[in-house]
């Protein structure tokens, strides 16, 4: 008996002890702690977000200009681009909006790299926001081209380019920073039929959660953020799912993702933002990955595009916002 009531206290404390440490500096971050003086604590008045034109991107913008802090916005240089540079300049003539048209899905990340240093050449760039995204849904044999690539060239390759970016300003020019990586929680599970979007996911978290030791060197705070499903353009070009609709009626707001990701900045090196990010989460801690996706296995045709039918394409239009 005395065996028995051991290993149910042993367990009751591991589960206690994961509780608390899971929830507990986020909860703080969140709910108690005070918004922190990024301007102050980074001693910047520039910040660089991707994928800023729509989305949690243009709400990051708007928030960060609420700050004092001038925007260099990087995105496809199109109408969502002007009309959100227009919208910002409105609203905080006092600032400075500058824009950056680009296209992430450059494998080589030459053309749209030049581009953004060249903007921000001038700047004490501080902050940086890799939060472009772009979901493509459909069977990988299907993606044409070098579209899957080109999905992974977004989410995770152009973050990795952007981080090497303010580590090495920060580091040369003796100076604090951040650096925060728009991930997803689609990662904590498989992701059938939006294979490259949770893989690069995956890519991006695991380079944070690297990069918030090796920032320490620098003076850079790194933080990835993993937000439950968001009401953005991202689904814009998804096929009709039930899953997407029923996520649809619980989704959080681009300015409430924008400001919970603000709060945590220099404070966590990871944060979980909403309930399906909570709950997945813990379901990849109790269930082993390779069994679970043998769970999913048969249920594949409730997720398929088009039925299962075993077409579907490659899903999405690239996008360099979020």
């Amino acid at each position: 008996m005395d065996l028995w009531m051991t290993t149910l206290y042993l367990c009751f404390a591991l589960v206690a002890t994961h509780v608390v440490t899971y929830f507990g500096p986020m909860f703080a971050a969140l709910y108690v702690l005070p918004p922190p003086n990024l301007k102050a604590r980074y001693g910047t008045e520039w910040a660089l977000v991707t994928g800023g034109s729509s989305g949690i991107g243009a709400a990051l913008c708007r928030r960060l200009l609420d700050a004092g802090i001038n925007v260099v916005i990087a995105a496809l240089d199109d109408e969502a681009l002007a009309g959100t540079a227009a919208d910002l300049r409105a609203r905080h003539p006092a600032r400075t909006v500058r824009t950056v048209g680009v296209d992430l899905t450059d494998l080589s990340g030459k053309s749209y790299m030049d581009a953004i240093t060249a903007a921000t050449a001038d700047v004490p760039l501080g902050l940086v926001f890799a939060n472009a995204g772009w979901l493509s849904m459909g069977y990988l044999a299907d993606a044409a081209g070098d579209g899957a690539a080109a999905n992974v060239a977004v989410n995770a390759l152009s973050g990795l380019r952007l981080a090497q970016l303010l580590l090495r300003r920060c580091r040369d020019e003796r100076r604090r920073g951040a650096l925060v990586f728009t991930s997803s929680a689609a990662h904590f599970l498989p992701s059938p039929f939006a294979a490259t979007y949770g893989a690069s996911k995956a890519a991006v978290s695991q380079l944070a959660s690297s990069l918030a030791v090796e920032g320490a060197d620098a003076g850079v705070d790194v933080l990835v953020v993993h937000p439950s499903y968001t009401r953005t353009n991202l689904y814009a070009g998804a096929p009709a799912l039930g899953v997407l609709a029923l996520l649809e009626r619980f989704g959080a707001s681009p300015d409430a993702v924008a400001a919970a990701t603000l709060r945590c900045v220099g404070r966590l090196a990871s944060v979980d933002l909403g309930a399906y990010a909570w709950g997945t989460r813990l379901v990849s801690r109790l269930i082993d990955g390779g069994t679970m996706t043998m769970l999913i296995v048969p249920f594949r045709a409730l997720a398929a595009p088009g039925g299962g039918g075993g077409g579907g394409g490659g899903g999405g239009k690239p996008v360099a916002a979020r």
